[in-house]
């Protein structure tokens, strides 16, 4: 069986956005599926608009998501003059013609019948015929006064679409197409398939805006008696409006996202759930899993919406599962969370159990290592809604300066003498007023002392993560409450 040779080809005109993450993310996932080759192409043909800064930025995106590609990156414009000789060899074939039609004419044609509302199509009949030997004569003699243009054969163009299923294109709809301009440069479809051709790719999956492309892209295969590789259009992704996605429904560069604290797995996982299904309710799955069980014949025809609270929710479960070891080195490990957060007399292992009790409970990196200072740092606020509910007992605050008092009198500080020391004290207070004290009237108040908010990991996980000595001195501040 022939080895599957796919591709990503971005534009280095801009940042990776997602939707190019995800076209990306889909080839190489099927190229890890098949023992097959993913490769990365810069489309840089595009001078005026290409920049090292995006280029840079397409690189260390794909990095990222651990995509990195099986081959050398090829920059389109290395080929350059491998994309000039196709349409010459094309010309010479007699699939191809100069064009020495007046520029100036032909788009008052145009313009005049889009006034008439009807489709412009460029009449190359007079140029057809013209013998190959006058053609090059007279492109010797008139350089920069002609195109090159494909000729468009009668019939049809069908493909089946490994996503949308049989294509067919008429060719009574196209026009002979450019594929050389008259300044000397190639136009994109004959890049493309240059370069595709050169990197033997067999398989072309594509976000579905290039479906008009392909049946040019075919034309020139066959004309050269190249074999046609298969084709598959993904659909493109939506907001939560149905709108196409863009900057208003948030960050739509890869790099955003790791700025806001997703796990390269989690953004994975997320983008490949954009248009493909694994056929159950699974939803969270590694990188292995997704390659074990990723197949073309369930990605979607529609659209993908793109839910963003779904993202942070796929993180959440991405952090919570991941070793908090990883967690610290893709935080930038110990001594850059410590300057991060000016906290540079913690120990390795302070640090690693304040991660590991907030690791279930957060969305992002930066909550992580937010909540984790909690148990490093006092409170400087108080959720004030808990402390109305909680305080509202005159008692509370007594009770919190009980257990500084019990607390500050243990000779070992864990989970099981700090719980047993609460669960004393509710069972005196319980004996001496006659009436059942929960735990609850302790730990809750106790809580919001410790760590300002009404929810968050066990209590006495907490306690014996924030040490006994600044356990005392929170719980003591409940005197400035009244």
């Amino acid at each position: 069986m022939q080895q599957v040779r796919v591709r990503f080809a971005p534009s280095p005109t801009g940042y990776l956005h997602v939707g190019g993450a995800r076209t990306a993310l889909f080839n190489w996932l099927w190229a890890r599926h098949t023992n097959g080759k993913f490769l990365l192409r810069i489309e840089d043909t595009d001078q005026l608009r290409s920049t090292p800064e995006a280029v840079e930025a397409i690189l260390v995106g794909m990095k990222w998501l651990q995509m990195e590609p099986d081959e050398p990156v090829l920059f389109q414009m290395t080929r350059h003059q491998e994309h000039i000789d196709l349409c010459y060899e094309l010309l010479e074939r007699g699939a191809a013609y100069a064009d020495f039609s007046d520029p100036e004419i032909e788009n008052q044609k145009r313009e005049a019948m889009t006034k008439a509302k009807l489709q412009y199509k460029f009449d190359g009949s007079m140029y057809r015929s013209i013998p190959i030997s006058e053609q090059k004569k007279r492109m010797e003699n008139e350089p920069g006064n002609f195109a090159i243009r494909l000729k468009i054969p009668e019939g049809k163009t069908q493909w089946n679409d490994i996503v949308h299923g049989s294509i067919e294109i008429n060719h009574a709809e196209l026009d002979d197409f450019v594929i050389l301009r008259r300044d000397g440069t190639p136009v994109y479809n004959l890049a493309v398939v240059s370069d595709d051709h050169f990197q033997q790719i067999n398989l072309v999956l594509r976000g579905d805006d290039h479906i008009s492309n392909t049946p040019k892209q075919i034309l020139i295969y066959q004309a050269m008696n190249w074999e046609v590789p298969k084709f598959g259009h993904l659909p493109m992704i939506l907001g939560t409006d149905k709108v196409k996605l863009s900057k208003r429904h948030g960050a739509t560069a890869v790099g955003d996202y790791q700025k806001l604290g997703i796990l390269p797995e989690a953004m994975i996982n997320f983008l490949a759930l954009l248009g493909w299904a694994p056929g159950d309710d699974t939803e969270v799955m590694s990188i292995d899993e997704l390659i074990n069980r990723f197949s073309l014949e369930r990605i979607n025809a529609k659209a993908a919406v793109f839910d963003l609270q779904k993202l942070y929710w796929l993180n959440g479960q991405h952090i919570s599962r991941t070793p908090t070891k990883q967690l610290i080195d893709k935080c930038g490990g110990i001594d850059q969370i410590k300057e991060t957060t000016g906290t540079s007399e913690l120990t390795v292992e302070q640090i690693t159990k304040s991660l590991e009790l907030w690791k279930t409970r957060v969305k992002t990196l930066d909550e992580l290592i937010s909540y984790a200072q909690i148990i490093w740092k006092d409170p400087l606020t108080y959720d004030q809604e808990g402390l109305k509910k909680q305080f509202q007992d005159p008692k509370a605050i007594n009770r919190c300066l009980a257990l500084a008092n019990a607390f500050e009198k243990l000779e070992t500080f864990t989970h099981e003498s700090t719980e047993a020391v609460l669960r004393k004290l509710a069972e005196e207070e319980s004996q001496a007023s006659g009436e059942t004290i929960p735990a609850g009237r302790y730990i809750h108040p106790c809580r919001l002392m410790l760590t300002g908010l009404t929810v968050g990991p066990g209590l006495f996980d907490l306690v014996v993560a924030i040490g006994k000595e600044a356990v005392v001195r929170r719980l003591r501040k409940a005197q400035q409450l009244t």
